[in-house]
């Protein structure tokens, strides 16, 4: 599970290992719900959803879901797929060169939920999986509380990591929809403090738009 290092000390953080591996078995529900109804099964518990005041940068469109990039930050899908052609897109922050960028990358995923929303106990294999292919980069990752992204039940970890080019602090979300996982990698500098991530983050998640 590498960390591929771009030019001008930009590290893309695709953690390609992080494609979910994890079977996620099909959960009860009614094929003829629509739009948001589609992603909360009754059965199903919820979750908080985030809520912050939505990234106003590049739009980006990705494989079946969309979102934007925080003001001035950088579109860098072409960089990164030519890196890795399984990455979906992502951006960076106009940082000096001479410090660590932040940036962010996008995965899918596929999984088995059919219809509904995953249940708890999917939701924990989830983030087992997601921890396990983290830990030999970031020991110390944190798994948080699941929370909802657009409606989507996501789970979510954050740790200091280090790798070849460095340390950074990572957060990564994983969007648990009908069929596909969209995962979401944030990389920043190790410096960076936690209301900067998290101002970043909320805006980038309060942005998205999973197709139905």
């Amino acid at each position: 599970m590498a960390v591929s290092p771009l030019p001008g000390k930009l590290v893309a953080s695709a953690l390609t290992g992080l494609l979910l591996a994890t079977t996620v078995s099909a959960c009860g529900g009614d094929d003829s719900k629509d739009d948001k109804d589609s992603k909360a099964d009754a059965s199903a518990p919820s979750y908080p959803e985030v809520k912050g005041t939505p990234a106003t940068g590049d739009a980006v469109k990705a494989n079946g879901y969309t979102y934007r990039l925080p003001k001035g930050w950088t579109v860098i899908t072409s960089q990164l797929k030519a890196a890795n052609p399984g990455i979906d897109s992502g951006g960076r922050a106009t940082e000096p060169v001479s410090r660590f960028m932040s940036s962010i990358n996008t995965i899918t995923s596929p999984n088995e939920v059919q219809a509904g929303a995953p249940t708890t106990a999917q939701l924990k294999a989830v983030a087992t999986q997601i921890r396990s292919e983290l830990v030999p980069i970031s020991p110390q990752v944190k798994q948080l509380s699941p929370v909802s992204v657009d409606g989507v039940p996501t789970v979510r970890q954050e740790g200091r990591a280090s790798n070849e080019t460095g340390p950074f602090y990572v957060m990564q979300y994983w969007l648990v929809s009908q069929g596909s996982s969209f995962g979401f990698t944030f990389a920043f500098p190790e410096d960076s403090s936690k209301a900067d991530r998290d101002k970043v983050v909320t805006s980038v998640l309060s942005s998205v738009s999973v197709a139905s």
